[in-house]
């Protein structure tokens, strides 16, 4: 699943970077930017599981908060 390859290695780098930087507003802004595109990939990387491994037909057509509890 490629989204979910993609929600790792963006969850590694903001990991990375959280350890060396400061709490300066530019760094607070691009991790917040980086944590919203984190999670888009990660209900999205769901969604695909649910449809795809699980069978799961109601994680068709939903919004994140839909798929979040349906997993």
């Amino acid at each position: 699943m490629k989204k979910f390859e993609q929600a790792k290695r963006l969850y590694k780098t903001m990991i990375d970077e959280y350890s060396v930087h400061s709490n300066t507003k530019v760094f607070i802004s691009g991790i917040t930017s980086d944590f919203d595109r984190l999670f888009e990939l990660c209900w999205k990387s769901l969604k695909e599981y649910l449809l795809k491994e699980k069978f799961i037909m109601a994680a068709r057509t939903g919004s994140p908060k839909d798929i979040l509890k349906i997993s």
